[in-house]
């Protein structure tokens, strides 16, 4: 009864901590990231039309967005939850919160049974890394996918446990539910193949069927969700059978008398029956024999592999995957996951040497996830679970241990691993405000009310459930990047970064488009889109030092960082009417001025300073300085804007430091409220419309 008491209590310490950070800033005004929105949006249609409709007119012009496409369980849930409530919004805001508190108590189920009590969702609760996932307004995906895949493992913690066969279809139906969900459903069940294997080599057959039967009704539930039917003709959900059929063939070949006789090397007949099966498998359906083998082993690769051409999705800063070194910035493990990271890296001697099976079970999702994250950041996510259930376990170890001493030692480590992890995860837990900003919503509604219904808005991808949402209007991309996105994603990033104003204006009205709207985090986010349109390249920000002493006497003086100079310092010496901006490298011995910035244009009591036909003033020589290759924009209150030529004759660069000079046609600003503008750009011989 005591021990009942004691994970009673501390899974209820979990949940008030756990309650506490998700809902921290419920009474905002907006839902926080931009998923939510398309959720939003689906839900509410559903509750008042009784479903969601065919192709959704809004999403991805010129080419539509067929519903088949949809994974259903989110919207429909929060669709729900907003009946209940009586609002979606607020469904929407309040959903993935929920989901989070409710993992935390499965989680605590798991904990007891490996006798951890309490011990896994209090670690959880505090680990940033699962935070964001689960908070408030942040309606990602993965917060209703990971409470289904939590119940997942827990019934299948049971089957190794009692091997009874109920469990096998709770585990598989519970895996499989995850594709309703969410783009990660694979992670879960394969978290789960290394301990299968591991079993079949340990020549445990008597749960192999189970096991066998949890993967295949887990590639059957993809049937009911019309976005993977065809899942199982792809080549991981080919490997996953694979595996399930290799332990049903070991399975047989042990049962079989006849071959009794071959002791140990019955495993080798299993196995290569399971190899031919994979290799005709490969064959029957692509036509290569090799084609599951090298994309497993591609996959396998991934997280090690050096970094090659940057794809669509490491655009996002939270995918980018990082490297097997600890040089991530600000150290980004110990952000993430604090002290329960090196807590949990014992647990990998489990998989090799458990005592029980359960052991090897944990150690299999631990080593898996763990990989796993090193292919992005963004999976972080999915090794936080790992890691408090790792981090868990050996501190559980340490406390049952006779010796005093390591059980102090035990209860010191996890205290400590959660004051390390509660301390920045408190801290990002209290921001106030949301992404949606007051100047974004109005930019919205305006489009909603002054745009023909008809109208495309033109922007980055990020911003389009925003423009879908809340002004009802169709937008190129949006954060879905499926089906035609990724086309889309191009254009509109090769658009905002060109600087070839003929071939930019040339595609915008043979796309039948005129309507673009920015705003300035597509400053920082340059990279992204210019990289994905195929002109990698930034925008440099520094930030103002003051007016400094210098040999050219008390000057402005700015301070960043440009890729191939490093640290630098911007100077602006102004002598008469010339402007001359020094740019120079910082070093410990001081700053070594490199020239001459080669363009330079400004603003100035909010005036913009600049020179005719182009808008930017070209440098001359000063004393013994030479013209670089280089262009700023600078304000002399606060920022220097710079870069090369390119991004700086961008079309982006173009409409929000210049309103649009430069740009062939007629360009009219309709939206400007600081943050955000609009803008109408019409072929010359077109009137505009204010």
């Amino acid at each position: 009864m005591r021990k009942v008491w004691d994970a009673a209590l501390l899974v209820g310490v979990a949940l008030v901590i756990g309650i506490f950070l998700r809902y921290q800033g419920l009474e905002d005004s907006y839902i926080k990231a931009f998923d939510p929105f398309l959720f939003w949006r689906m839900a509410d249609t559903i509750v008042t039309d009784g479903g969601w409709p065919g192709p959704d007119s809004l999403r991805y012009y010129p080419y539509g967005w067929e519903s088949e496409e949809l994974t259903p369980a989110l919207p429909y849930t929060i669709a729900y939850l907003g009946k209940l409530s009586g609002d979606v919004k607020f469904a929407a805001k309040w959903y993935p919160a929920m989901f989070g508190i409710l993992s935390l108590i499965v989680m605590g189920y798991i904990g007891r049974r490996f006798g951890m009590a309490g011990l896994p969702p209090i670690a959880l609760a505090v680990i940033m890394a699962y935070l964001y996932r689960t908070s408030q307004g942040f309606a990602d995906k993965e917060a209703l996918a990971m409470f289904v895949g939590f119940l997942g493992w827990y019934f299948f913690i049971r089957l190794v446990e009692t091997r009874e066969w109920q469990y096998a279809v709770l585990s598989g139906v519970s895996l499989g539910l995850i594709a309703t969900v969410w783009g990660g459903k694979v992670l879960y069940v394969l978290a789960l193949i290394p301990f299968m294997l591991m079993t079949t080599w340990n020549e445990k057959i008597k749960n192999l069927p189970n096991y066998a039967m949890v993967l295949l009704i887990y590639c059957g539930m993809h049937y009911f969700v019309p976005r993977y039917q065809r899942f199982w003709v792809d080549p991981v959900s080919l490997f996953i059978i694979g595996i399930a059929g290799l332990m049903l063939l070991a399975w047989a070949v042990y049962k079989n008398k006849r071959f009794k006789k071959y002791g140990k090397n019955r495993l080798l007949i299993a196995t290569g029956l399971g190899v031919a099966l994979t290799i005709g498998m490969s064959f029957v359906f692509f036509g290569d024999g090799f084609r599951i083998q090298e994309t497993i082993y591609s996959l396998i690769q991934s997280p090690v592999a050096r970094a090659g051409a940057v794809t669509h999705y490491q655009t996002v800063a939270e995918n980018q995957r990082p490297t097997w070194t600890w040089q991530l910035n600000n150290n980004t493990f110990w952000q993430q996951f604090g002290m329960f990271f090196f807590l949990s890296l014992p647990l990998i001697y489990f998989y090799f040497k458990g005592e029980n099976d359960k052991e090897v079970l944990l150690g299999s999702i631990y080593i898996f996830l763990l990989y796993a994250a090193f292919s992005a950041i963004r999976l972080f996510v999915i090794a936080a679970p790992a890691i408090a259930l790792a981090g868990s376990y050996a501190t559980k170890l340490l406390m049952e241990n006779k010796d005093k001493a390591l059980v102090a030692t035990g209860i010191l480590l996890f205290v400590t691993g959660f004051y390390f992890s509660a301390q920045p995860t408190f801290a990002a837990a209290k921001y106030s405000g949301s992404s949606l900003t007051t100047t974004w919503y109005e930019n919205m509604k305006w489009a909603g009310f002054n745009l023909p219904a008809d109208e495309v808005l033109v922007t980055w991808w990020d911003y389009g459930y925003w423009i879908q949402t809340l002004s009802n209007r169709t937008s190129l991309g949006d954060g879905g990047n499926v089906g035609p996105g990724y086309i889309l994603n191009w254009n509109s990033g090769h658009f905002l970064a060109t600087d070839d104003m003929q071939n930019a204006t040339d595609w915008l009205w043979g796309w039948n488009l005129s309507v673009v709207t920015i705003d300035s985090q597509l400053i920082p986010k340059y990279w992204a889109y210019s990289t994905l349109g195929g002109i990698s390249d930034v925008l440099y920000q520094f930030n103002y030092y003051g007016k400094q002493p210098t040999n050219f006497g008390v000057v402005d003086v700015y301070g960043g960082y440009i890729q191939g100079y490093g640290p630098v310092a911007v100077l602006v010496v102004p002598i008469g009417d010339q402007v001359n901006l020094l740019l120079g490298t910082q070093t410990n011995q001081g700053v070594v001025w490199q020239g001459i910035v080669g363009e330079y244009a400004g603003v100035l009591n909010n005036q913009v300073y600049f020179c005719q036909p182009d808008g930017w003033c070209k440098s001359e020589a000063f004393q013994d300085y030479q013209v670089l290759n280089d262009t700023a924009l600078f304000f002399y209150s606060n920022t220097v804007f710079g870069g090369d030529y390119q991004p700086m004759h961008s079309v982006f660069a173009r409409l929000w430091f210049f309103d649009g000079l430069g740009i062939p046609g007629q360009v009219t600003k309709v939206v400007d409220n600081g943050e955000t503008k609009t803008f109408v750009i019409l072929p010359p011989a077109s009137g505009v419309s204010e």
